[in-house]
């Protein structure tokens, strides 16, 4: 039957339709953001076998079996931590739990393996995060198209990828929903009218921020977000009875979880762990400001606003009662732990071996490890949103809002900024903002102060401020400065900066449309956002895809096997901390080190890989119980530069590349018989040059250590022999010379003295190339048995993966060389 003309739908009858469904647009949009999140994020499904990305997710997918075999995780995990094992009260394995159940329900269902789901899992909760993304920033803005910008962003930026990406089971996916939903519950909670409501959502709220605790330590951000919420109310004398009462729900209800389920928070003593004295100050600062100061505000000078002295002196009767209860020590170390996360120091030597915890710069072009590449054009909006954001928040003070609103966006700048770059170009940049960043967030507080102290008798309008937009803007601000101090920062940092950046583009998008009446300007910024989000789509999917692989190569698959067919059950494993998941989760065999001890690490580089002296080594060997086997691959070449900073000894190796042949009569400078050795090889340093790690003289004049280099070395080939290799030095002082080798090292003879008047270093022939190795390490136990594979007492070649030790292998992540020396401590001469 045909169709009447009266029952077409128009266009115009189309749009209204959707705008009388706008909540159901919404949703629809919504869940496609969602699916296509979720298939960025599992895309590199086919790359990884029944393999895991990174290092951490292989003890926690054993932590997962255990909950499936058993139905809990060992208290005491006899594989970790040699000989003493590791409490896993003090780890965070709820989401072990959480994929152990989620498997065993939906098993009979899906008929999935369990490392499937435990593959899948960052992805699910990626996406769940989405849906909670989506409603806190609604409940913050009351605009679902803010809401819908921040969640399309968020699902395609670079920087959220990795640690929510398939294979990437680890702590942050399941973490980061409940941080998302901890604030969504807080805002929720504070927006009620009615008690119960009020009273269901605060607890909803400490309950997602316990959960979170038991999983990963960024649960700090809830706390310090919160926490400054709580404090900024009370400066600004807004703090309510009602307010109090969600604040109080929140921390009564989280803190049970850190009490009785962990220990990583100090149980009963929670004063002790510096993480819990942001919420448990706002609760008493808040507390004393409703119910104790309102007997002591005659003491107050009537210039002072109220809440500013009543902060001010209940931090000075808690400081003191703390000093009285807890002594001197316990005030001492909360400021200097509030002056290291502002100055945002990195810690010990072993906390900056980690490549995660090193501090990032704006722009590097030779690690790529930066903010430009982990949130790209992102940055636009959101340095837009950092003034928009205040801007609207200042409403009610139009007459101050734009010098604010300037403040804020320069402080938040300059912190970012603070590390430019690492390219030598952009020096001056860099002394601009790293000279300055720490006076941008003063001059921002300052003019805060000063404001608040012109407009605190205005409560009206004081009390007209947004309380939403207070909890945003205090997240970004401790994400910020968190997240200058290292690179794994950036992923916490990023959905409050995506949130700024959503403002902005809706937000812009009106204000422009209300100066001009025409939509068409305004639309530049969709057009922009279509395009940003077209690019990370493209780009996140390509990355994961064909970027994320599991670090368990075949070399090392055919380790851990020889190590479950050769070694017994009970065997114990010496190597550096970066494979001591991998070979309890894949090997089946207990470590001494992991990535989780940060005492052992210590000890071993500086007594053990980096000493020289058998009585030394051998009393490290005796500390841990004498494990059975010591394991060293070639990755650790490179990481010897950290090995060696935490032994405390600053040092490293410089693998040097063949470059090209060409003739030795070509050669200037040098001393090289072309007779003998017709043909030099070039080699080049793979990165930067290296150091002269003691003084020498040439022609008289001192070359000084460490500011001396080789930029390059010669090596002659003759009829089947090689001849003693030269450097390219270079000095600040006389320029570049060509300097013969005092030592020169090959593997399995070691090293040889010829001559002592040239670079006092050593230089290792390999394969495709040659180490610089400085005249200090050569008789380190590291280098004895990996570098030169000599034979060292005690120490028995059991294992090579055949793979070889060249420079293709050392530069590679795709091709490892292994050795593995079984310990003999009756050859060692007993211990």
């Amino acid at each position: 039957m045909a169709k009447k003309k009266d029952d077409e739908i128009s266009l115009q009858d189309f749009f209204k339709i959707l705008q009388e469904n706008r909540n159901y647009l919404q949703y629809i949009v919504l869940g496609l953001i969602v699916l296509v999140g979720f298939m960025i994020r599992s895309a590199d499904m086919p790359n990884l076998g029944d393999q895991l990305l990174g290092l951490d997710p292989y003890v926690f997918y054993r932590y997962t079996q255990d909950v499936v075999n058993t139905g809990s995780i060992r208290v005491n995990d006899t594989m970790r931590y040699y000989p003493s094992g590791y409490n896993t009260l003090g780890e965070g394995t709820l989401h072990s739990y959480v994929m152990a159940y989620i498997y065993l329900i939906f098993k009979p269902i899906l008929n999935w393996e369990l490392i499937t789901s435990f593959q899948l899992y960052p992805a699910i909760f990626a996406s769940l995060s989405f849906i909670v993304f989506f409603f806190l920033i609604k409940e913050v803005f009351g605009d679902e198209k803010i809401a819908l910008v921040g969640t399309a962003m968020l699902a395609v930026v670079p920087s959220f990828l990795f640690r929510t990406s398939a294979g990437f089971s680890d702590k942050e996916a399941i973490a980061i929903f409940l941080i998302f939903s901890a604030i969504f519950f807080y805002v929720k909670s504070n927006n009620q009218k009615k008690k119960k409501p009020r009273w269901l959502y605060g607890i909803l709220a400490g309950v997602a921020t316990g959960l979170c605790g038991l999983s990963w330590g960024g649960v700090i951000f809830v706390f310090e977000s919160i926490a400054a919420f709580a404090l900024v109310e009370v400066i600004f004398d807004r703090i309510t009875k009602e307010k109090f009462e969600t604040y109080v729900l929140w921390v009564s209800t989280m803190f049970p979880f850190f009490i009785f389920l962990t220990n990583r928070y100090g149980r009963f003593d929670f004063l002790s762990n510096t993480m819990t004295i942001p919420p448990l100050l706002g609760l008493m600062l808040a507390g004393f400001r409703l119910y104790i100061y309102p007997r002591l505000d005659k003491f107050r000078p009537k210039a002072i606003p109220i809440g500013v002295f009543s902060v001010v002196l209940g931090a000075l009767i808690l400081s003191a009662l703390a000093v009285v209860v807890l002594g001197s020590d316990f005030v001492i170390g909360v400021a200097q732990w509030f002056t290291d996360t502002l100055v945002s120091t990195p810690g010990s030597r072993h906390a900056e071996s980690v490549s995660e915890n090193q501090p990032p710069y704006f722009y590097d072009p030779f690690r790529n490890i930066d903010w430009w590449s982990s949130v790209s054009y992102f940055i636009i909006p959101f340095f837009g949103g950092t003034f928009l954001v205040m801007y609207y928040f200042m409403e009610p003070f139009k007459k101050y809002r734009i010098w604010i609103s300037l403040m804020f966006f320069a402080f938040i700048m300059f912190f970012i900024f603070s590390r430019f770059s690492s390219s030598p170009e952009y020096q001056n940049l860099n002394q601009l903002f790293a000279d300055n960043y720490i006076y941008a967030f003063y001059l921002f507080v300052i003019a805060l102060i000063l404001f608040y102290f012109k407009v605190w008798k205005q409560k009206k309008k004081i009390m007209k401020l947004n309380t939403n937009y207070i909890i945003i803007i205090v997240w970004l601000v401790w994400t910020v400065i968190a997240s200058r101090s290292a690179v794994r920062n950036l992923f916490s940092v990023t959905p409050p900066l995506i949130i700024f950046a959503a403002f902005f583009i809706v937000k812009g998008f009106d204000i422009i449309w209300e100066k001009t009446g025409e939509w068409i300007y305004g639309s530049i910024l969709y057009v922009f956002l279509a395009a940003l989000i077209f690019f990370g789509f493209n780009t996140s999917y390509a990355t994961v895809a064909n970027s994320f692989w599991p670090g368990v190569t075949p070399d090392w698959m055919r380790t851990f096997q020889w190590m479950q067919d050769s070694t017994s059950l009970d065997a114990t494993f010496l190597h550096w901390w970066d494979y001591g998941y991998w070979v309890q989760g894949v090997g089946n065999r207990t470590t001494v080190l992991d990535g989780g001890n940060y005492e052992a690490p210590n000890r071993a580089a500086e007594h053990f890989f980096t000493s020289s002296n058998v009585s030394e080594y051998k009393e490290v060997l005796e500390y841990y119980s004498q494990p059975d086997y010591l394991l060293i691959c070639d990755d650790d070449v490179l990481k010897f530069y950290q090995i060696a900073r935490i032994g405390l000894k600053d040092v490293w190796f410089s693998p040097f590349y063949s470059a090209r042949q060409i003739s030795t009569s070509q050669i200037q400078g040098g001393e090289i018989n072309a007779t003998e050795f017709p043909i030099t090889v070039e080699l080049l340093p793979l990165s930067g040059a290296a150091p002269v790690t003691e003084d020498m003289y040439i022609g008289g004049k001192l070359f000084a250590s460490w500011s001396t280099y080789v930029q390059g070395a010669l090596l002659p080939i003759g009829n089947n022999t090689i001849g003693a290799p030269y450097g390219f030095v270079v000095n600040p002082l006389y320029g570049a010379v060509l300097v013969p080798f005092n030592c020169v090292c090959y593997r399995e003879i070691g090293c040889e003295d010829v001559r002592t008047d040239g670079i006092p270093d050593c230089l290792l022939i390999i394969p495709q190339g040659a180490i610089y190795m400085p005249n200090i390490t050569r008789d380190m136990l590291f280098t004895k048995t990996y570098m030169l594979n000599m034979t060292v007492p005690g120490f028995k070649i059991a294992y090579d993966n055949g793979v070889p030790f060249d420079i293709q292998g050392i530069s590679s992540q795709g091709l490892t060389h292994v050795q593995i020396w079984e310990m003999d401590y009756d050859e060692m001469g007993g211990i």
